[in-house]
């Protein structure tokens, strides 16, 4: 994901980025990718500009909050545009990722994120051996995640969000150079999969608005590369699993209300460098108190509390 990034930023130096904002626009000979601002999004055919531009790597649209209502159009870009890496569909309204998604046999990106009536992905998206980075996050109707993920081959980055109340062992057990897994606001998880175990290259966890998960599972032992690791707004997490988990560097708790206390053997995680609790009152309190002696050995601890009034207290212990 980082190296796309670097590309795209040395591309704009060199003169591959443009921006279309019409039909008839002319652009560079040496354009490799175009960013549709204030294009007609409903649209179902590509600009005029674009016809000979088959070796495009990348298509996104730069307005946020604004996307694609239209899945004619991700049809003729694929059709079109063979050699894409990355593909921005953010905030769009279509119904449909297309099956000829497959197609795109570069593809390193996707973005699908914040859209509001795709109910599932197709499975042709699991073809996608080259796709480094996967997006399916914010406020989306997504039931479930794609069954075959085995030949998901490099994906290294996903975020997601989804209906399920367990992530099947088999989805996320095959995505075995995982290095990132944000999961944001699935409101029926009441467990993480057990496939964690699998993933001994995850560097990054990070779960977000998940109200009805109650504990991180025993297989997170497993996650031996593990270096950041996030719980925030949980409200019904009650226990913590991370212990184990030797290569820790930072830690962040927020807003899980009903932690009251650190697991046993946080002194066994001699890595930890940052250990950040807000706005979990009980867990606070503890750290101060009869979990003092568990933390001793962290280097920055940082405790933050919201009072009735709304000001913000912050206790920060290096």
């Amino acid at each position: 994901m980082h190296d796309l990034v670097d590309y795209i930023a040395e591309a704009v130096v060199d003169g591959e980025c443009s921006t279309i904002v019409s039909h008839s626009q002319n652009i560079s000979k040496y354009v490799r990718h175009i960013a549709l601002s204030d294009y007609d999004l409903s649209g179902k055919e590509l600009p005029r500009s674009l016809a000979d531009y088959s070796m495009l790597r990348t298509i996104f649209f730069p307005v946020q909050g604004v996307g694609l209502t239209s899945t004619s159009f991700v049809i003729a870009c694929i059709s079109r545009f063979k050699h894409l890496w990355l593909v921005d569909l953010s905030d769009s309204c279509f119904e449909v990722l297309p099956n000829s998604i497959e197609e795109l046999k570069h593809l390193k990106y996707l973005d699908v994120s914040a859209n509001a009536y795709m109910h599932s992905l197709p499975n042709a998206i699991c073809q996608s051996q080259s796709l480094q980075t996967l997006r399916v996050a914010y406020y989306t109707k997504l039931e479930v995640l794609p069954s075959y993920t085995e030949n998901m081959i490099n994906l290294r980055h996903l975020y997601m969000t989804t209906r399920q109340d367990v992530f099947s062992d088999k989805v996320i057990g095959c995505l075995r150079v995982l290095r990132s897994l944000y999961t944001y606001s699935c409101k029926n998880l009441v467990s993480l999969s057990d496939g964690l175990q699998h993933q001994t290259s995850l560097r990054t966890l990070t779960i977000v608005g998940c109200p009805r998960l109650t504990f991180l599972p025993s297989s997170m032992k497993y996650l031996t590369a593990l270096k950041r690791l996030s719980t925030i707004d949980c409200e019904e997490l009650t226990l913590l699993e991370w212990q184990d988990i030797e290569a820790l560097e930072r830690i962040e708790v927020s807003e899980c209300r009903k932690l009251f206390s650190l697991p046993e053997g946080m002194h066994g995680l001699t890595n930890l460098k940052v250990l950040t609790v807000d706005s979990c009152p009980k867990l606070s309190e503890a750290c101060q108190s009869m979990d003092k002696s568990k933390i001793n050995h962290i280097p920055k601890i940082i405790l933050t509390e919201y009072s009735s009034n709304d000001l913000i207290f912050v206790w920060v212990f290096i």
